[in-house]
């Protein structure tokens, strides 16, 4: 008789245990993005390029995350030229099986360059991360996603950002678009993911 509720017991729950595993996010990932970026007191250019971003959770709880972006624009016989390099080491908080806030500290690292036919400028700089994002799978298919982020400059202005972005899974891949809003820049980023 036990042998029998538990295999009943067993059949009954295994659908929910597949449900709930499709329906948390998963911080497991390799992305390759197009992006478009206005900066303030930068009217005249809109950077755009790519962007890709890989993300490895070593564990049910933590993960590490490496974004690199490449955006040039060509203005008025100027070229602006943006490449940026971060990476962050994250916590997980599993709020349910749906939703689950994470909590990451990192380092970017910035470099730029101005051109025109005559001269050629180049600069960078370094700064450190705090970010926090919620995300919540509606679907299985369908996610939703928000966050803010704190960046301290070494030089230049530190900025604030919040981001909001949604997200269509099928199978291993997804599409999605993100929209950044930091103190002096907007950024929009469309993407493809594969997720392991």
């Amino acid at each position: 008789m036990l042998k029998h509720l538990t295999a009943t017991a067993a059949l009954l729950t295994a659908p929910f245990a597949v449900f709930a595993n499709d329906m948390t996010p998963t911080y497991t990932y390799s992305q390759v993005g197009y992006v478009q970026s206005d900066i303030a007191d930068l009217d005249d250019f809109t950077l755009k390029g790519f962007e890709l971003k890989s993300s490895y959770a070593f564990s049910d709880n933590f993960f590490i995350e490496g974004t690199y972006s490449d955006v040039n624009d060509d203005a008025t016989g100027i070229r602006l030229d943006a490449q940026r390099l971060v990476a962050t080491l994250g916590y997980i908080q599993h709020i349910n099986a749906r939703t689950t806030i994470d909590y990451q500290l990192g380092y970017g690292d910035v470099d730029l360059g101005v051109s025109n036919e005559a001269e050629n400028w180049e600069g960078g700089t370094h700064y450190y991360i705090v970010e926090s994002n919620l995300r919540h799978k509606v679907t299985t298919q369908l996610e939703f996603y928000g966050g803010l982020e704190w960046q301290n400059w070494d030089d230049g202005d530190n900025q604030k950002a919040y981001k909001l972005g949604v997200r269509y899974n099928w199978d291993k891949f997804a599409i999605g678009t993100e929209y950044n809003k930091y103190s002096d820049e907007d950024t929009v980023l469309a993407y493809l993911r594969y997720e392991y």
